[in-house]
Protein backbone atom coordinates (compact mmCIF):
# COMPACT_ATOMS: atom_id res chain seq x y z
CA UNK A 1 0.00 0.00 0.00
CA UNK A 2 1.20 3.59 -1.09
CA UNK A 3 0.86 6.79 0.58
CA UNK A 4 0.95 10.25 -0.73
CA UNK A 5 0.55 13.63 1.19
CA UNK A 6 -0.90 16.31 -0.64
CA UNK A 7 0.67 19.35 0.64
CA UNK A 8 0.25 22.15 -2.30
CA UNK A 9 -3.35 23.75 -2.77
CA UNK A 10 -3.69 22.93 -6.73
CA UNK A 11 -3.18 19.59 -5.79
CA UNK A 12 -6.37 19.61 -3.20
CA UNK A 13 -8.50 21.11 -6.35
CA UNK A 14 -7.21 18.83 -8.90
CA UNK A 15 -8.55 15.58 -6.54
CA UNK A 16 -11.77 16.90 -6.83
CA UNK A 17 -12.57 14.05 -9.16
CA UNK A 18 -10.52 10.96 -7.37
CA UNK A 19 -12.14 12.55 -3.60
CA UNK A 20 -15.64 12.30 -4.95
CA UNK A 21 -15.17 8.88 -6.10
CA UNK A 22 -13.93 7.74 -3.51
CA UNK A 23 -16.70 9.01 -1.13
CA UNK A 24 -19.18 7.51 -3.13
CA UNK A 25 -17.44 3.93 -2.37
CA UNK A 26 -17.60 4.41 1.43
CA UNK A 27 -21.04 3.42 3.46
CA UNK A 28 -19.52 5.29 6.44
CA UNK A 29 -19.91 8.82 4.58
CA UNK A 30 -21.29 12.04 5.62
CA UNK A 31 -21.62 15.82 4.15
CA UNK A 32 -18.98 17.15 5.83
CA UNK A 33 -16.10 14.74 3.98
CA UNK A 34 -17.06 16.24 0.49
CA UNK A 35 -14.31 17.91 -1.77
CA UNK A 36 -15.73 21.33 -1.92
CA UNK A 37 -16.70 22.04 1.58
CA UNK A 38 -13.02 20.89 2.51
CA UNK A 39 -11.66 22.69 -0.14
CA UNK A 40 -13.21 25.74 0.45
CA UNK A 41 -13.26 26.17 4.21
CA UNK A 42 -9.31 25.27 3.59
CA UNK A 43 -9.11 28.03 1.63
CA UNK A 44 -11.23 30.91 3.10
CA UNK A 45 -10.35 29.40 7.32
CA UNK A 46 -7.36 28.16 7.35
CA UNK A 47 -5.05 29.20 4.32
CA UNK A 48 -2.14 30.06 6.56
CA UNK A 49 -1.97 26.52 7.82
CA UNK A 50 -0.29 23.74 6.56
CA UNK A 51 -2.32 21.42 4.29
CA UNK A 52 -1.65 17.82 5.03
CA UNK A 53 -3.64 15.41 2.85
CA UNK A 54 -2.86 11.65 3.59
CA UNK A 55 -4.21 9.55 1.04
CA UNK A 56 -3.38 5.71 0.45
CA UNK A 57 -3.15 4.10 -2.85
CA UNK A 58 -3.67 -0.33 -3.59
CA UNK A 59 -2.45 -0.61 -7.50
CA UNK A 60 -3.04 2.87 -8.17
CA UNK A 61 -6.52 2.67 -6.82
CA UNK A 62 -7.56 5.50 -3.87
CA UNK A 63 -8.31 3.50 -0.39
CA UNK A 64 -8.48 6.24 2.03
CA UNK A 65 -8.48 9.84 2.28
CA UNK A 66 -7.74 11.57 5.67
CA UNK A 67 -8.21 14.95 5.01
CA UNK A 68 -5.91 16.94 7.14
CA UNK A 69 -3.75 19.86 7.91
CA UNK A 70 -0.74 20.52 11.00
CA UNK A 71 -1.58 23.22 12.77
CA UNK A 72 1.22 25.40 14.93
CA UNK A 73 1.63 23.28 17.48
CA UNK A 74 2.67 20.58 15.18
CA UNK A 75 -0.86 18.56 15.44
CA UNK A 76 -2.20 16.48 13.06
CA UNK A 77 -6.29 17.38 12.76
CA UNK A 78 -9.12 17.13 10.41
CA UNK A 79 -9.67 20.01 7.83
CA UNK A 80 -11.94 22.63 9.58
CA UNK A 81 -12.68 20.66 12.79
CA UNK A 82 -14.13 23.54 14.86
CA UNK A 83 -16.99 24.26 12.60
CA UNK A 84 -17.84 20.45 11.13
CA UNK A 85 -20.20 18.67 13.27
CA UNK A 86 -18.70 15.24 12.41
CA UNK A 87 -15.04 14.24 11.17
CA UNK A 88 -13.10 11.43 9.46
CA UNK A 89 -11.32 9.47 7.14
CA UNK A 90 -12.85 9.09 3.65
CA UNK A 91 -12.46 4.85 3.38
CA UNK A 92 -13.81 2.92 0.16
CA UNK A 93 -15.78 -0.73 1.36
CA UNK A 94 -14.00 -3.72 0.79
CA UNK A 95 -10.63 -2.38 1.78
CA UNK A 96 -8.19 -3.55 4.21
CA UNK A 97 -9.09 -1.42 7.26
CA UNK A 98 -6.68 -3.15 9.59
CA UNK A 99 -4.20 -2.45 6.83
CA UNK A 100 -4.52 1.29 6.21
CA UNK A 101 -4.33 2.22 9.76
CA UNK A 102 -1.05 -0.03 10.86
CA UNK A 103 -0.08 2.20 7.67
CA UNK A 104 -1.00 4.68 9.03
CA UNK A 105 0.47 4.99 12.72
CA UNK A 106 4.04 3.64 11.14
CA UNK A 107 3.31 6.88 8.68
CA UNK A 108 2.70 9.43 11.68
CA UNK A 109 5.33 8.06 13.91
CA UNK A 110 7.95 8.15 11.23
CA UNK A 111 7.19 11.90 10.35
CA UNK A 112 9.22 14.18 12.25
CA UNK A 113 6.57 17.03 11.48
CA UNK A 114 4.02 15.78 13.38
CA UNK A 115 3.87 15.56 17.16
CA UNK A 116 0.36 14.77 17.88
CA UNK A 117 -2.79 13.72 16.70
CA UNK A 118 -6.08 15.84 17.78
CA UNK A 119 -8.91 14.14 15.79
CA UNK A 120 -11.84 15.77 17.05
CA UNK A 121 -15.69 15.11 16.43
CA UNK A 122 -15.84 11.02 15.40
CA UNK A 123 -18.62 9.90 15.04
CA UNK A 124 -17.77 6.21 14.35
CA UNK A 125 -17.05 3.91 16.48
CA UNK A 126 -15.09 1.40 13.99
CA UNK A 127 -12.80 4.47 13.21
CA UNK A 128 -12.15 4.98 16.93
CA UNK A 129 -11.43 1.20 16.93
CA UNK A 130 -9.10 1.02 15.02
CA UNK A 131 -6.95 4.28 16.57
CA UNK A 132 -7.16 3.21 19.43
CA UNK A 133 -6.06 0.05 18.74
CA UNK A 134 -2.86 0.81 16.33
CA UNK A 135 -1.48 3.89 18.75
CA UNK A 136 -1.14 2.15 21.96
CA UNK A 137 0.61 4.76 24.03
CA UNK A 138 0.26 8.27 24.81
CA UNK A 139 -3.07 8.41 23.66
CA UNK A 140 -6.57 9.50 25.06
CA UNK A 141 -10.28 8.72 24.11
CA UNK A 142 -13.23 10.85 25.62
CA UNK A 143 -16.51 12.77 25.04
CA UNK A 144 -17.04 16.44 25.84
CA UNK A 145 -19.93 16.97 22.73
CA UNK A 146 -23.08 15.25 21.52
CA UNK A 147 -25.18 15.73 18.57
CA UNK A 148 -28.71 14.38 18.62
CA UNK A 149 -31.37 13.19 16.40
CA UNK A 150 -35.07 13.33 16.14
CA UNK A 151 -37.02 10.64 13.88
CA UNK A 152 -40.60 10.13 14.56
CA UNK A 153 -41.07 13.86 14.21
CA UNK A 154 -44.49 14.15 11.62
CA UNK A 155 -46.67 14.37 14.88
CA UNK A 156 -44.58 14.94 16.94
CA UNK A 157 -45.12 10.90 18.58
CA UNK A 158 -41.69 10.89 20.40
CA UNK A 159 -42.85 13.93 22.99
CA UNK A 160 -45.05 13.30 26.02
CA UNK A 161 -48.45 15.16 26.27
CA UNK A 162 -46.98 18.39 27.76
CA UNK A 163 -44.62 19.14 25.28
CA UNK A 164 -46.94 18.84 22.52
CA UNK A 165 -49.17 21.25 24.24
CA UNK A 166 -46.08 23.73 24.53
CA UNK A 167 -45.43 23.15 20.62
CA UNK A 168 -48.96 23.55 19.64
CA UNK A 169 -48.60 26.82 21.91
CA UNK A 170 -45.80 28.20 20.34
CA UNK A 171 -47.49 27.38 16.95
CA UNK A 172 -49.82 29.12 17.80
CA UNK A 173 -48.44 32.10 19.38
CA UNK A 174 -46.62 32.84 15.58
CA UNK A 175 -49.56 30.87 13.24
CA UNK A 176 -49.01 33.78 10.73
CA UNK A 177 -45.21 32.89 10.51
CA UNK A 178 -43.85 30.66 7.60
CA UNK A 179 -40.02 28.91 7.20
CA UNK A 180 -38.90 29.29 3.07
CA UNK A 181 -35.74 28.18 1.47
CA UNK A 182 -34.48 31.07 0.79
CA UNK A 183 -33.32 31.44 -2.98
CA UNK A 184 -31.03 34.32 -2.31
CA UNK A 185 -28.63 35.13 0.52
CA UNK A 186 -28.70 38.21 2.28
CA UNK A 187 -25.21 38.98 4.05
CA UNK A 188 -26.97 42.21 5.57
CA UNK A 189 -29.95 39.76 7.48
CA UNK A 190 -26.46 37.53 8.79
CA UNK A 191 -25.09 40.06 9.65
CA UNK A 192 -27.52 41.99 11.57
CA UNK A 193 -28.38 38.52 13.26
CA UNK A 194 -24.95 37.50 13.83
CA UNK A 195 -24.69 41.35 15.98
CA UNK A 196 -27.96 40.78 17.80
CA UNK A 197 -27.04 37.34 19.02
CA UNK A 198 -23.56 38.48 19.87
CA UNK A 199 -25.05 41.50 21.73
CA UNK A 200 -27.21 39.50 23.71
CA UNK A 201 -24.11 37.34 24.90
CA UNK A 202 -25.84 34.38 23.00
CA UNK A 203 -22.37 33.95 20.74
CA UNK A 204 -18.85 34.71 21.18
CA UNK A 205 -17.41 38.04 20.03
CA UNK A 206 -15.79 36.09 17.16
CA UNK A 207 -19.10 33.92 15.75
CA UNK A 208 -19.21 34.05 12.41
CA UNK A 209 -16.63 36.43 11.37
CA UNK A 210 -16.19 37.85 7.83
CA UNK A 211 -14.60 34.97 6.53
CA UNK A 212 -16.38 32.52 7.60
CA UNK A 213 -19.68 34.26 6.48
CA UNK A 214 -17.72 34.47 2.62
CA UNK A 215 -17.29 31.21 3.26
CA UNK A 216 -20.68 29.95 3.63
CA UNK A 217 -21.98 32.54 0.52
CA UNK A 218 -19.31 30.41 -1.05
CA UNK A 219 -21.33 27.19 -0.15
CA UNK A 220 -24.62 28.67 -0.82
CA UNK A 221 -23.71 29.49 -4.13
CA UNK A 222 -22.36 26.35 -4.77
CA UNK A 223 -25.84 24.34 -3.33
CA UNK A 224 -23.75 22.89 -0.52
CA UNK A 225 -26.14 24.32 1.83
CA UNK A 226 -29.81 25.20 2.34
CA UNK A 227 -30.71 28.45 4.26
CA UNK A 228 -33.93 28.51 5.85
CA UNK A 229 -35.71 31.60 6.52
CA UNK A 230 -38.31 32.56 9.45
CA UNK A 231 -40.29 35.40 8.46
CA UNK A 232 -43.76 36.68 10.90
CA UNK A 233 -44.93 39.98 10.33
CA UNK A 234 -42.69 40.54 7.47
CA UNK A 235 -39.82 40.56 9.60
CA UNK A 236 -37.10 38.05 9.05
CA UNK A 237 -36.31 36.95 12.50
CA UNK A 238 -34.30 33.33 12.62
CA UNK A 239 -32.05 32.36 9.84
CA UNK A 240 -30.46 27.94 9.77
CA UNK A 241 -28.06 26.59 7.61
CA UNK A 242 -28.89 23.05 6.81
CA UNK A 243 -27.15 20.37 4.65
CA UNK A 244 -28.76 17.52 3.25
CA UNK A 245 -27.38 14.25 2.00
CA UNK A 246 -30.30 11.68 0.86
CA UNK A 247 -32.88 11.20 3.47
CA UNK A 248 -31.33 13.24 6.40
CA UNK A 249 -31.17 16.78 7.11
CA UNK A 250 -28.37 18.30 9.29
CA UNK A 251 -29.21 21.52 11.06
CA UNK A 252 -25.99 23.02 11.13
CA UNK A 253 -25.62 26.47 12.29
CA UNK A 254 -28.66 28.79 13.78
CA UNK A 255 -29.10 32.53 13.75
CA UNK A 256 -32.00 34.33 15.63
CA UNK A 257 -33.07 37.34 17.70
CA UNK A 258 -33.26 37.61 21.09
CA UNK A 259 -36.40 36.91 21.99
CA UNK A 260 -38.47 34.30 23.55
CA UNK A 261 -39.03 30.95 21.93
CA UNK A 262 -38.10 32.37 18.27
CA UNK A 263 -35.88 29.58 16.92
CA UNK A 264 -38.32 27.07 18.58
CA UNK A 265 -40.79 28.35 16.57
CA UNK A 266 -38.30 28.14 13.18
CA UNK A 267 -37.29 24.52 14.09
CA UNK A 268 -41.52 23.71 14.23
CA UNK A 269 -42.49 25.19 11.05
CA UNK A 270 -39.35 23.81 9.11
CA UNK A 271 -39.74 20.32 10.79
CA UNK A 272 -44.06 20.01 10.38
CA UNK A 273 -42.66 20.62 6.14
CA UNK A 274 -39.73 18.10 6.12
CA UNK A 275 -39.61 15.38 3.68
CA UNK A 276 -36.24 13.78 5.57
CA UNK A 277 -36.89 10.34 7.57
CA UNK A 278 -34.41 11.91 10.20
CA UNK A 279 -33.19 15.27 11.28
CA UNK A 280 -29.79 15.82 12.72
CA UNK A 281 -29.90 18.62 15.26
CA UNK A 282 -26.11 19.22 14.75
CA UNK A 283 -23.29 19.11 17.09
CA UNK A 284 -24.37 20.74 20.85
CA UNK A 285 -27.19 19.04 22.96
CA UNK A 286 -28.63 22.91 23.68
CA UNK A 287 -31.51 23.22 26.15
CA UNK A 288 -33.94 24.58 23.51
CA UNK A 289 -33.21 21.49 21.45
CA UNK A 290 -33.06 18.95 23.90
CA UNK A 291 -36.23 20.07 26.42
CA UNK A 292 -38.33 20.96 23.66
CA UNK A 293 -38.06 18.04 21.09
CA UNK A 294 -36.50 15.17 22.70
CA UNK A 295 -33.91 14.03 20.66
CA UNK A 296 -31.61 11.23 21.04
CA UNK A 297 -28.04 12.29 22.00
CA UNK A 298 -25.30 10.62 20.73
CA UNK A 299 -21.72 10.87 21.61
CA UNK A 300 -19.02 12.35 19.77
CA UNK A 301 -15.87 11.49 20.03
CA UNK A 302 -12.14 12.84 20.48
CA UNK A 303 -9.02 10.92 19.69
CA UNK A 304 -5.51 12.29 21.23
CA UNK A 305 -1.86 10.96 20.95
CA UNK A 306 1.36 12.53 21.71
CA UNK A 307 4.86 10.85 20.41
CA UNK A 308 6.40 12.17 23.92
CA UNK A 309 5.61 10.69 27.02
CA UNK A 310 6.08 14.02 28.45
CA UNK A 311 3.96 15.78 26.61
CA UNK A 312 0.87 13.46 26.66
CA UNK A 313 2.00 14.00 30.58
CA UNK A 314 1.26 17.20 30.25
CA UNK A 315 -1.83 17.48 28.41
CA UNK A 316 -3.59 15.16 30.77
CA UNK A 317 -2.76 17.40 33.61
CA UNK A 318 -4.27 20.45 31.55
CA UNK A 319 -6.79 18.60 30.87
CA UNK A 320 -7.96 17.79 34.33
CA UNK A 321 -7.00 21.14 35.38
CA UNK A 322 -10.15 22.21 32.96
CA UNK A 323 -12.36 19.98 34.04
CA UNK A 324 -11.52 20.50 37.81
CA UNK A 325 -12.24 24.46 36.90
CA UNK A 326 -15.58 23.57 34.86
CA UNK A 327 -16.71 21.86 38.17
CA UNK A 328 -16.19 24.39 40.11
CA UNK A 329 -17.54 27.49 37.84
CA UNK A 330 -21.00 25.05 38.57
CA UNK A 331 -21.23 25.43 42.03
Amino acid sequence: MEIKVIKNIKDFENLNENWTDTLNKSKHKNVFQGHEINYSSFNFLLNKEKLFLIVFYNQSITQAIFPCYIDNKKSLRFINDIHFDFCGPIIIDNTNINKIFKNFSKFINSTKQINSINFKNLSSNFILDQLVFNFKYNRSVYADVQHSVITNFKNWSNLNSSKKAEIKRIDKKYINSKSINSKSINISEITQLRDSMIKSNNRSKNFLDDNFINWINNLFKNNIIEIKKFIFESKTLALSFHLKSDNYRIIWIDLYISKKAINIAHYIKFIQKSKENKISFGRGTYPYKMKNFDPVPINLYNFIYHKSFFSFFFFKIKKCLKEIIKYLIKF
